[in-house]
């Protein structure tokens, strides 16, 4: 079945498989996302981060083509390509010239789904995860929020994208295969944007017709409640770090816009209140922000803060009232700005061909639909102050979790 949307058609494919195009017939480049059913989110609790050995497994050879062969092929067609796991998908993404698309494409999905998986492989990922780790580990920003994730969900949403140091030491080749086996089964959601020619189209179709793919994942669904937690991780550093998740609306909701305004108010570059206030008028922190993130499962606000064990309490206490406060003096001035900073970075994120197919896999991911940047425009424009005001009657930065990371704790951390 075809749909169409402006320059977009969304195909159901035989067994699963779902493609949408996007056409940008004014760039010489493809980009393509292809999102599998799987994530972080499929480890076993006793091996977290054997997901993480997935996607460079499978682009590390396929049939009778060993790893340095599929790099070569995909150097030689001017590929930019990356692979992830992220929480409920293995991701695979990357942008080439147009006249490229089709053979780099069939080599990307014949990697994928007719992977070898090299039993001498396996090691050289484990030691590219455990690296990855060992970097978050020693980044005190990186860690914090990573604490925080794992303290302000229930499992298994509080697993960190990282994995665990002594699942990835455990996890085996034939733990990858059996993962793979299980996940890889299901059909992916492929997107692709640029210059995109009618026999790369073709091909994806005809290649997922010979594919014997299921549509048997089942989503998982999150029921959480939040009550005030403070948590404090000894780390040996002059800094501490704070980081606060409280509840926010997901990204199914109406209130979604409104969330990304006020996150835009609060930390929308130098004009951002929390800048403002708790940085430039006091000197508070070398850096803080606040930011909404959210997916079909759940939405949080995000607050963070660089600063000193001395300037801790006072800096959490500036930060949240600056925040609560906001609707108080807001102006229309400051409302037109931080819309016309948001609209901006919605536009041109859109201008390149891999923004504008990550943004519609985002959205099918989590909607099963596609937003129009006019549409998300017009949603953006809409909102008042009054709505402001609403969204932090209703989200008002309680029942939060909040976690710091240094030599001492924070005193009197306020509900």
């Amino acid at each position: 079945m075809t749909m169409s949307q402006k320059n977009t058609e969304f195909y159901n494919l035989k067994e699963a498989a779902r493609l949408v195009v996007h056409k940008m017939p004014y760039l010489n480049s493809v980009s393509y996302n292809i999102w599998i059913p799987g994530g972080i989110v499929a480890d076993s609790e006793n091996k977290l981060g054997s997901t993480l050995f997935i996607p460079d497994m499978t682009m590390r050879g396929f049939k009778s083509h060993d790893a340095r062969w599929v790099s070569e092929e995909l150097d030689g067609f001017g590929l930019s390509h990356s692979e992830i796991t992220s929480l409920d998908a293995f991701v695979y993404q990357g942008t080439c010239l147009s006249e490229t698309a089709l053979p780099a494409l069939k080599t990307i999905l014949d990697s994928i789904y007719l992977a070898s998986f090299p039993e001498d492989e396996v090691d050289n990922v484990r030691e590219i995860c455990l690296q990855d780790l060992e970097a978050s580990e020693d980044n005190p920003s990186r860690l914090v929020v990573n604490k925080l994730i794992e303290k302000y969900h229930t499992a298994p949403f509080n697993r960190s994208l990282d994995g665990k140091k002594e699942g990835i030491i455990a996890t085996t080749l034939s733990d990858i295969k059996e993962l793979y086996s299980k996940y890889y089964s299901n059909g992916p959601l492929i997107v692709l944007a640029g210059d995109v020619k009618d026999d790369l189209v073709s091909y994806i179709k005809s290649y997922f017709d010979n594919k014997d793919l299921k549509d048997n994942y089942q989503r998982l669904t999150l029921n959480e409640t939040h009550s005030f937690e403070y948590f404090h991780v000894d780390y040996n550093s002059e800094q501490t770090q704070i980081a606060l998740a409280s509840p926010a609306p997901n990204a199914l909701s109406e209130d979604y816009y409104v969330a990304r305004l006020t996150s835009e108010l609060l930390s929308g570059g130098m004009f951002g209140r929390l800048f403002l206030e708790v940085r430039e008028k006091r000197g508070l922190v070398y850096t803080v922000y606040n930011r909404y993130a959210s997916n079909q499962y759940y939405g949080k606000n995000v607050l963070y803060a660089g600063t000193t064990p001395k300037n801790a309490s006072e800096t959490l206490t500036v930060a949240l009232d600056t925040i609560r406060n906001l609707s108080n003096d807001l102006t229309e001035e400051e409302l037109v700005r931080a819309k016309n900073n948001l609209k901006s970075l919605i536009l041109i994120q859109g201008e390149s061909s891999l923004s504008r197919s990550s943004n519609i896999a985002v959205d099918m991911w989590q909607l099963g639909e596609y937003r129009e940047k006019d549409f998300i425009i017009n949603k953006i424009n809409e909102i008042t102050i009054n709505d402001i005001k609403n969204y932090l009657v209703k989200y008002p930065y309680e029942n939060y979790t909040v976690v710091s990371l240094g030599k001492e704790e924070i005193k009197g951390v306020i509900k």
